[in-house]
């Protein structure tokens, strides 16, 4: 697995970036399945497993460094995992194990001269039949130890357990191999390659590599991972070049003068159509104007109103004044000296 490729998609999972956790998923779900299909052969539990791994390495993505440590972090979180599924059924793996002072994790013969023996790549397929005998716990210890890199104080806490545990788990282990090994040299005629961490490690790769995926059920592993996910989508980058800047700066110019342009002629159209408009207060104050001017004109009115009366003065010069209705009423001032004696003279 490429550290480059493996350093930018940790980087976007830390980002929450889709396109991270896809590659990860992919570049890492081989060295998951295999040690999914180890502690769990079923291939529905074996699936449900998987699911649980990878959420567990999104959820603590912020613990791996570099690109260098992901197998030996993954192993660890694999471990967590298994443990955790142990717990939560109250299993306990460990407790037939007797109590030990000392062991060792050297394994035996490593300096055993390899020349005129079978090579190390046809020896490798003998190791890695005893290897598919084991239980399934020493076999994932075993892998964890000789295979992942991890440290008996490592598996031992990952597996809640005391480091004597883990060391028991692994010389009874080597000690299982060395012997089915060494019945697999009697039947045949050349020796074969040296039962050492070079030999171990290449069964350890042959056994990996016999565990294969579908295409199906790796996708059918991520949708249920990804199911359990959110994913922040990723930003857009802004494409905004000089031209548009220009179009878009037209536009609003011209939005404006149209703006400007029907507000005059609608102005215009108004006086056209209706006059010259005044403002309220100045057409109360003409009307008021007019009103005063009304009133203060009315007694003048009256004076030359036309009299509906008839004045007769008779032959003794007695004036008598009769209203339209022909009843006497007083003759008034004015015409009384109209028709006085003096203008008959």
């Amino acid at each position: 697995m490429s550290d480059q490729e493996l350093t930018l998609a940790i980087a976007q999972i830390k980002n929450a970036n889709q396109n991270g956790f896809i590659s990860f998923y992919n570049k890492t779900f081989h060295y998951n399945y295999v040690r999914a299909k180890y502690l769990f052969p079923n291939i529905v539990e074996c699936r449900e497993f998987l699911k649980t791994i990878y959420l567990y390495h999104f959820l603590h993505i912020a613990e791996l460094e570099t690109a260098e440590s992901t197998e030996k972090w993954m192993s660890k979180n694999i471990l967590l995992c298994y443990q955790s599924i142990l717990t939560q059924n109250g299993i306990d793996v460990f407790s037939n194990i007797p109590s030990i002072t000392s062991a060792s994790t050297t394994l035996p013969e490593a300096d055993k001269p390899v020349i005129h023996c079978v090579n190390k790549e046809d020896s490798a397929p003998y190791l890695m039949k005893q290897l598919k005998d084991l239980p399934v716990l020493p076999r994932m210890i075993f892998l964890c130890f000789y295979h992942d890199g991890l440290s008996v104080n490592e598996i031992a806490t990952a597996l809640n357990c005391v480091k004597e545990t883990v060391l028991w788990e692994l010389e009874e282990t080597k000690n299982t191999l060395y012997q089915a090994y060494k019945l697999c040299e009697q039947q045949v005629s050349k020796p074969l390659y040296p039962f050492n961490l070079q030999l171990v490690y290449t069964a350890l790769e042959l056994e990996n590599e016999k565990y294969y995926s579908t295409k199906e059920f790796a996708l059918l592993v991520w949708e249920s991972v990804a199911s359990s996910l959110t994913f922040r989508k990723a930003k857009k980058k802004k494409a905004i070049t000089l031209p548009i800047v220009f179009c878009f700066s037209a536009l609003i110019l011209a939005f404006i003068v149209l703006h400007m342009y029907a507000g005059s002629f609608g102005k215009q159209h108004t006086n056209a159509t209706t006059g010259n408009t005044v403002p309220e207060s100045t057409e109360t104050s003409l009307s008021e104007d007019k009103e005063s001017d009304t009133s203060s004109q009315s007694p003048l009115e009256e004076d030359l109103t036309p009299s509906s009366t008839t004045t007769i003065r008779d032959e003794n010069g007695n004036v008598t004044t009769y209203d339209e209705n022909g009843s006497e009423i007083p003759t008034p001032s004015s015409h009384a000296a109209e028709l006085s004696p003096a203008d008959k003279d």
